[in-house]
């Protein structure tokens, strides 16, 4: 049966490291990556397709130290998803059809967007 995956999250390009920074995907499950390029988001992605395919948790998942962190991440995601986001602080989202019968089986849906530099379109268009 054919089914579709959303997954979102929040990259921070401004995060004050030197090369890498953060990459957080916040849905379909919490996972963290962090590299120096916006392919760790796709990445991400590709990662839980996998795991999902030979049938074993996400290997990307990520287990915050503590509620304040999570709490945190959660809320990054919420204001990043909104537009309102402090700079650097890019979403991230891309849907995906799968088939839990023909577990090698994904499309693109909605190809990955939101890692391109801007912030979400509805914070350019707030107070216009």
């Amino acid at each position: 049966m054919k089914r579709i995956i959303e997954f979102e999250g929040y990259a921070d390009q401004y995060c004050g490291w030197e090369f890498d920074m953060p990459t957080y995907m916040v849905k379909p499950v919490l996972g963290y990556a962090e590299w120096g390029n916006w392919g760790i988001a796709e990445n991400l992605v590709e990662d839980y397709l996998i795991d999902r395919a030979i049938g074993d948790e996400f290997s990307g998942a990520y287990e915050p130290e503590c509620t304040e962190e999570l709490i945190s991440i959660k809320s990054i995601f919420s204001r990043a998803k909104a537009g309102k986001a402090r700079e650097g602080i890019l979403y991230w989202r891309n849907v995906i059809e799968v088939d839990d019968e023909d577990l090698e089986y994904s499309r693109d849906i909605e190809p990955m967007t939101g890692l391109d530099g801007h912030r979400n379109s509805k914070a350019k268009t707030k107070g216009k």
